[in-house]
C-alpha cells in the first residue's frame, strides 16, 4: 500500500507544493485519501471483529479506528465543495461509522471515553440524512440509529448485570 501510495503523482499527493491549476483537484485528493483509508480497512477487515474482543489484534483496532476517522474526517471537507459525488465516498463512509459505532459497543462500562465516542457516532449519524436521494445513506443512518438505541438500552442494562457489549 505504502509502495502505491508513493507512486502516485505528486499533484494528487496532500502537503503537495504544486500549484492546483484545476478546480477538481482538491476534490480528487480528498476522495484519493477517503479510497486509500477505506483499503487499508478491508486490509485488516479480517481481524476486525477480533480486534474489538481481544488484545492480540490492538493494532488492526487501533489502525481501522484511525482510518475510519480519516474517513469521517475528509468526508465532512468533501461535503462542502461543490462537485459530483461519486459512490464510494458514502459507502466508506458508512463503513466508518459502523466501526465507530463497533468501538462504542466493545468499550467496557468505565471506560471514560463512552460519552466522546458516542457523540462521535451521534454527529455522524446526524450527518447522513441530509441527503434524501442517497439510499445508501439513509439505510446507513437506521442501522446506526438502532444500533446506538440498542447500545444506550445495553448500558443501561449492565448496570443491573445484562447486556455486557465488550465481551
Amino acid at each position: 500500500m505504502r509502495k502505491l501510495v508513493a507512486s502516485l503523482p505528486e499533484l494528487l499527493l496532500r502537503g503537495s507544493h504544486e500549484p492546483i491549476r484545476y478546480p477538481w483537484v482538491e476534490w480528487a485528493r480528498l476522495t484519493l485519501t477517503i479510497s486509500a483509508a477505506n483499503k487499508i480497512i478491508m486490509i485488516h477487515r479480517s481481524f476486525l471483529i477480533r480486534s474489538f474482543r481481544s488484545p492480540l489484534y490492538a493494532y488492526t483496532k487501533m489502525t481501522c479506528i484511525s482510518a475510519a476517522t480519516t474517513i469521517l474526517r475528509e468526508h465532512s471537507r468533501v461535503k462542502e465543495m461543490d462537485v459530483a459525488a461519486i459512490w464510494i465516498v458514502p459507502a466508506f463512509t458508512i463503513a466508518a461509522r459502523i466501526i465507530m459505532m463497533l468501538d462504542l459497543l466493545h468499550k467496557p462500562k468505565s471506560d471514560s471515553d463512552i460519552p466522546n465516542c458516542r457523540q462521535v457516532v451521534q454527529t455522524a449519524i446526524e450527518g447522513l440524512p441530509m441527503d434524501t436521494n442517497n439510499r445508501m445513506d439513509a439505510r446507513g443512518a437506521m442501522i446506526l440509529v438502532a444500533l446506538l438505541k440498542e447500545e444506550a438500552e445495553g448500558r443501561d442494562q449492565h448496570t443491573s448485570g445484562h447486556g455486557d457489549f465488550s465481551k
